[in-house]
């Protein structure tokens, strides 16, 4: 296998205990080529963060004054990593995951044996439920613009346990060939929150790059393993982001817009929703608005 420097990327926005646990589970990693960048992205506890002993013995520490959402904040990441370390790879990894000791391993290895390898994804559990996946490939809609996890909240089975092609990662754990980042670019800003992973897999292809997934990458996310409704931010920004996917990437954007609007108005008349924030949203992305709002 051919070993390189993993620049490893998570962004911080008041997670501090989750951050500590995220970055411990990484340096138990056999795999010993990594520099860990956390991206402070402004948040409360950013003090806790900088003064910390044992995240400044084993990381780089990068502060930003506010929220850049979590393309800007793994992008000012991957921008360090590259001035200061010119890694191979980079590691996107959200600060709410805890890692086994052979993962890395498991996806550096994968990058290189798999020809013409865009990004690499692993296996992901529920952390509250390790028995239970949250991510096991997953599918872009290019009709609907719609990316789909298919078997979120199944059982762990004999099912999605090879390595596979896909064309949906989640933007939970992406690891990069510096080469990629080189030539596609830095994550979309535009979106701010939600859909940019989505975005980013769509370039890759788009480029002539694989996305693989590996099962034997595994991965454990601190997600909420029950469905209940969503915050105002993610109604807003998962709505007016979809639709600028649906633009972007649809064969027949004005089916996608169809079909986005069945699900928004039959999650409404099931009360997961605010009827209301689906209009702003709407109207935000007729009006071209992108980026963060400041009030939803």
């Amino acid at each position: 296998m051919k070993n390189g420097l993993v620049a490893i990327i998570l962004v911080n926005y008041n997670g501090f205990n989750d951050t500590v646990a995220c970055v411990e589970s990484i340096l138990k990693s056999a795999y010993q080529e990594y520099r860990i960048v956390i991206v402070d992205n402004g948040s409360k506890d950013r003090e806790k963060i900088i003064q910390n002993d044992f995240l400044n013995k084993h990381t780089d520490i990068v502060a930003s004054e506010k929220n850049l959402g979590f393309s800007g904040g793994n992008n000012l990441g991957i921008q360090y990593a590259k001035k200061k370390y010119d890694p191979d790879y980079y590691l996107l990894l959200n600060n709410d995951t805890v890692i086994l000791n052979d993962t890395l391993s498991e996806l550096v290895e994968h990058c290189n044996i798999i020809e013409n390898t865009g990004l690499v994804t692993g296996k992901i559990f529920y952390y509250s439920q390790p028995e239970v996946i949250w991510y096991a490939g997953g599918v872009f809609n290019y009709k609907t613009g719609i990316a789909d996890q298919p078997v979120l909240g199944v059982d762990e089975s004999s099912e999605n346990n090879g390595c596979i092609d896909v064309t949906f990662a989640t933007g939970c754990v992406m690891l990069l060939p510096r080469n990629v980042i080189e030539k596609i670019g830095l994550l979309d800003e535009e979106y701010f929150l939600y859909a940019e992973d989505t975005d980013y897999c769509c370039r890759i292809m788009q480029a002539g790059y694989k996305l693989v997934y590996v099962p034997s990458a595994i991965i454990y996310h601190k997600v909420s393993a029950s469905t209940g409704n969503q915050s105002a931010m993610q109604q807003y920004y998962m709505m007016r982001n979809n639709c600028y996917i649906i633009k972007k990437y649809c064969r027949f954007p004005a089916y996608g817009y169809a079909r986005k609007w069945y699900r928004v108005l039959r999650d409404i008349v099931r009360g997961k929703i605010d009827f209301k924030i689906q209009i702003r949203a709407w109207r935000d992305f007729t009006k071209g608005i992108t980026g963060k709002v400041e009030t939803i």
